[in-house]
């Protein structure tokens, strides 16, 4: 298992939940604290430099295991299953320019979460243009050798697809898109998330970590020895990635996160 921290490429909008630094500062402290690899959170994939990009992260002996799309929807309103055609063509384009953008940086995977949209009234009108928007998106991340992950989101956040079956039903109708799991919003909509992640972790290519309170990871009350020791039953040895409140500071909640899930790793690994 890897770790790593969600970090904003754009610091003048609202984004609660992962780094917010200059990037030399950030990849520094990840180094420091031991991350094996930074998430970028991308607003506007067609303004990235991702070449000088790629060589700052490869300075730092970091990898790139996802990239985040969500900001596309918070500052542009684009959505995969917008209602308006137009909307959902532009998103459509963002999201094959974020594929690329993975596929130059040696990245696997990109994520659908907040840019899914909302239902808008009809959800199930929703779901079949989420679902046309990703039998494209597949196929295009299947050529780039990118796979995309579609997160199961609480309803403070989306109506549209708040808990794990939903997700998997849309999965099922198409080709190249896999399920991220994250432990705040499965909290939240699922009844166990224990029992949810042992019954559909296998089905996961990411993973999302916060707390109870959605602060890092040992400031709430998960069992995140339960958490870690299930993941490892189940086989999973892809990235854990850190996305929580950065409180009371970035790197007093980078580290606190990593010793949390670290020591726990260890203790799997020795039992």
């Amino acid at each position: 298992m890897k770790f790593s921290a969600v970090y904003a490429l754009e610091k003048d909008i609202p984004f609660r939940v992962g780094i917010q630094a200059p990037l030399r500062e950030a990849l520094t402290t990840l180094v420091e604290l031991g991350y094996d690899g930074v998430e970028l959170h991308i607003p506007n994939p067609f303004e990235v430099e991702v070449h000088p990009l790629k060589r700052s992260v490869n300075e730092f002996g970091l990898e790139v295991p996802a990239i985040s799309t969500g900001l596309s929807y918070i500052k542009y309103g684009y959505s995969l299953s917008s209602g308006d055609e137009s909307n959902r063509l532009a998103a459509t384009e963002f999201f094959k320019k974020y594929i690329e953008v993975a596929h130059h940086l040696d990245s696997r995977i990109v994520i659908v979460g907040t840019a899914r949209g909302r239902c808008s009234g009809d959800c199930n009108s929703a779901k079949s243009r989420l679902v046309n928007s990703l039998k494209i998106l597949g196929i295009y991340g299947r050529d780039m050798g990118v796979q995309l992950v579609l997160e199961p989101m609480n309803r403070r956040e989306t109506d549209l697809i708040n808990r794990v079956s939903e997700a998997i039903d849309i999965i099922k109708q198409v080709d190249n898109v896999w399920l991220l799991l994250d432990t705040y919003h499965l909290l939240i909509e699922e009844e166990d998330v224990y029992e949810v992640l042992q019954n559909y972790g296998m089905y996961a290519r990411h993973i999302h970590v916060a707390d109870s309170n959605r602060l890092a990871p040992g400031l709430g009350e998960l069992r995140w020895d339960t958490i870690l020791m299930i993941l490892g039953s189940i086989g999973y040895n892809k990235y854990v990635s850190i996305e929580a409140l950065m409180e009371p500071n970035y790197r007093m909640a980078l580290e606190i996160a990593i010793k949390s899930l670290k020591i726990h790793s260890k203790n799997l690994r020795g039992a």
